[in-house]
């Protein structure tokens, strides 16, 4: 049986809590990351009741009332706590009215106050059919979901419809605690939705090409 030194056994004891350490690390790490929560079932028909009532009283939509609203599958929070946020990304279409509009509506955690996410009027598409892909990355680094969508809208120079990109970034002080980012929007190839992870890189690469630490809002 050999006999460790005791320079070697300190050495030994400095390795192992060492790798504890790093163990916890990794774990908070691991934790830091999780997968965001997903929407129970009970919260989205909740709000889903409710979903019509953002559109009513707008000057940029018909004064219609709402006949279709139709959510994302599969619906998650963002952020924690009373803070916390659930997106609501959806398709939504007016009685009498053949255009149908893609939007994203966010509800708060701690009020159940829905909040309709305004668009500029270049990205506000009245002939919407659908959301084609969607994608959650957090593009800031803020440790808050931000929403990616490629919209199915009709072409302007061609018979079809072609895939345009949405980027919504968080953004805590305004009304909804989210915004637009045209300047993200247009860093995005189709080849770019093929997972989070392609998302994240374009998106990445673009603040480092464009010398830029993170998107900003456009209004």
């Amino acid at each position: 049986m050999s006999t460790l030194l005791p320079s070697v056994r300190v050495r030994t004891r400095l390795r192992l809590s060492l790798l504890a350490m790093l163990g916890g690390v990794a774990q908070v790490a691991f934790c830091a990351h999780a997968d965001p929560r997903t929407a129970s079932v009970d919260e989205v028909r909740e709000v889903h009741s409710r979903i019509a009532s953002v559109f009513a009283n707008r000057d940029d939509f018909p004064e219609a009332p709402v006949s279709m609203s139709r959510l994302e599958k599969k619906l998650y929070w963002s952020g924690s706590g009373s803070d916390a946020l659930l997106l609501l990304p959806l398709t939504v279409r007016f009685r009498g009215v053949s255009n149908s509009y893609c939007r994203l509506v966010t509800a708060n955690s701690k009020s159940g106050e829905l909040a309709l996410i305004p668009l500029p009027a270049q990205a506000n598409f009245d002939d919407c059919s659908g959301i084609d892909q969607i994608r959650y990355v957090d593009v800031n680094g803020d440790g808050l979901l931000d929403v990616i969508e490629t919209v199915k809208v009709k072409s302007n120079v061609q018979q079809g419809q072609v895939a345009t990109s949405l980027v919504y970034v968080s953004s805590p002080l305004r009304a909804g605690g989210y915004c637009y980012s045209d300047a993200a929007s247009r860093q995005l190839a189709p080849v770019d939705m093929k997972n989070d992870a392609s998302v994240a890189k374009a998106l990445e690469s673009a603040k480092q090409r464009l010398g830029i630490v993170q998107f900003d809002c456009d209004h």
